[in-house]
């Protein structure tokens, strides 16, 4: 029989820097020396080839080199809980620490290689930070001053969705009525979760290390991951926390996110090794499920996705989510008609896949059909998916498409700049939106001036003094007029960054590293003081910068400006 050959040198050997024979199932290597062979690193290589296992012989070769390489320890439970084991092997309390580094310090490059970094590099880039963690407490006691008052030891979540309510043990979801009684807020359906809903949310039956950050990630992450923090109709606490307690890549991810989150808005490096330890972990059981036959009406694997690309986009830096993007377009793609509740996750990952491409040269993979397509009849968006509406990114993503058709980007002809005049033509003539409150007619009318900058920078439309100082003004004006640390003005990051470039002014300056500050120590995500590092360069500078190259970094990435 023909010996089969894997492409890379099993994990065993790789650790050990011997030389690997690279057979199937086991390498001699490790057979010869008595030792155990814990596999190879299964690659992206498509969601065709999901029927066989690149690299195994058999599925059951995967599962049983996945469960040999961890260590469990169980924690102690009190005599009335009961844990329901999960065939995933990874929804059950417990420890993971692998057995080859316990004996080690517990230094960054050992969390890092636990997080198995080649498997991360093969899905998204990030730089990586090579010093000593400090040492932290758990979250809680720096967020309220005791574990206990943040939340109990047994919380549990339970979502009704019978009668237009939601139900939840504990006091987060629940709000004073001025009587000191517990009132549960009514909420709105709008079809997210369809039929009847009952899922639980508990902590015993999930990993232990992940028990506090998912709580986090419930009271102070998902909120924030809203425009209106304050609504209680939220599709991550509502819909994507639940559907990741039966998935473990999307339980990884969502609590990346949250350590990633808070590091950000309380400055813990502990918590941004623990991102990047979660995050790789989310990776490698992502790539493990997209083996598995179901995969593509799993609702769990584009919502993976997306909270992978927030956990970048929470990282702050250059990051290439032209990777992420390219895996959520083909399996869009392979799962058809089916879609997520109210075509929430693939509306969101559509609007950033167009946003990234605003900025840099690549070219989107959702067109102007597809977003048109996936918004359905319905003339908003399915939540709050996007800070800029339907009507107005509709203008963003002609504007990109026709940019991205031009022969020579950086000289268009007299036909697309008048073609691009037309678009900002109609972007004036879009009505007021004042259905939700004055912050959102300031936060749209602040998207308005906006995009009409963009498309007159990004053609060299002819355009007076004026007519730029108004523009620029304008955003200033819809900015002030929103309280800070709010999630209106938490979302102000892409007008803001716009009109920053036109500055000149000192005292404007001033005010807009303010705000900034104030933006990422309240929404929590890294990209802002990014972005603001990239205006620091351009003030510093007295060329005009160019905006297919701004936010992009040969071989790293782009940053998303939202």
């Amino acid at each position: 029989m023909k010996t089969r050959l894997h492409g890379a040198a099993c994990k065993t050997c790789r650790r050990r820097g011997r030389k690997c024979t690279r057979e199937l199932p086991n390498c001699q290597t490790c057979v010869v020396k008595g030792i155990q062979c814990e596999g190879y690193v299964l690659k992206w290589s498509g969601f065709a080839s999901r029927g066989k296992l690149a690299g195994q012989s058999s599925m059951e070769d995967m599962q049983a080199t996945t469960i040999s390489r961890r260590k469990r320890t169980l924690p102690t439970l009190p005599l009335d809980t009961t844990i329901e084991a999960s065939s995933t092997d990874d929804l059950a309390p417990v420890d993971e620490t692998y057995a080859t580094d316990i004996d080690q310090p517990d230094t960054v490059q050992n969390l890092l290689d636990t997080a198995d970094i080649n498997t991360m590099d093969a899905f998204s880039m990030f730089s990586l930070s090579m010093s000593t963690p400090t040492e932290h407490t758990d979250f809680a006691e720096h967020y309220s001053g005791t574990t206990d008052s943040f939340l109990p030891e047994n919380f549990l979540l339970t979502i009704e969705d019978t009668g237009g309510t939601i139900e939840a043990a504990g006091t987060s979801s629940r709000h004073s009525n001025g009587d000191g009684e517990g009132v549960v807020q009514p909420y709105h359906k709008h079809g997210m979760l369809g039929s009847t809903l009952s899922q639980s949310l508990d902590l015993y039956n999930i990993p232990w290390e992940l028990k506090h950050l998912l709580n986090y990630h419930i009271l102070e992450v998902a909120p924030r991951l809203c425009i209106d923090n304050k609504t209680m109709r939220n599709p991550y606490s509502q819909y994507i926390l639940p559907l990741a307690v039966h998935n473990p890549a999307l339980l990884y991810a969502c609590a990346a996110l949250a350590a990633c989150h808070f590091n950000v808005r309380l400055l813990d490096p502990g918590f941004h090794v623990q991102a990047l330890r979660f995050k790789g972990k989310a990776m490698r059981r992502f790539q493990e499920q997209l083996w598995m036959e179901p995969s593509v009406a799993d609702d769990g694997k584009l919502a993976t996705i997306l909270m992978l690309t927030l956990t970048d986009l929470c990282l702050g830096g250059y990051s290439n989510f032209d990777a992420h993007f390219s895996a959520a377009r083909r399996l869009i793609d392979l799962r058809g008609d089916h879609m997520t509740p109210d075509c929430f996750v693939e509306q969101y990952i559509a609007c950033l896949d167009i946003m990234s491409a605003a900025s840099g040269q690549r070219k989107p993979k959702f067109t102007c059909a597809d977003v048109l397509r996936l918004r359905g009849p319905s003339i908003e968006w399915s939540y709050d998916v996007f800070p800029c509406p339907p009507g107005q990114f509709e203008i963003v993503a002609m504007t990109v498409e026709l940019h991205k058709s031009l022969g020579d980007s950086k000289n268009p002809s007299v036909e697309d700049q008048a073609q691009a005049f037309q678009l900002k033509q109609r972007l004036f003539m879009l009505p007021l939106y004042n259905e939700r409150g004055e912050d959102w007619l300031h936060l749209t009318e602040a998207y308005r001036h906006a995009i009409a900058l963009y498309i007159i920078r990004l053609f060299n439309l002819t355009a007076d003094e004026d007519e730029i100082s108004w523009l620029t003004q304008s955003i200033f004006h819809h900015a002030k007029s929103i309280p800070a640390l709010t999630g209106w003005a938490d979302n102000l990051l892409w007008p803001l960054f716009h009109a920053g470039l036109e500055l000149t002014d000192e005292r404007r300056r001033q005010w807009l590293r303010d705000r900034a500050h104030l933006m990422q120590r309240s929404g929590g995500f890294k990209n802002v003081d990014s972005v603001m590092t990239i205006l620091e360069k351009v003030w510093g500078s007295e060329t005009r910068p160019d905006y297919l190259t701004l936010l992009s970094s040969e071989g790293l990435g782009s940053m998303i400006p939202v």
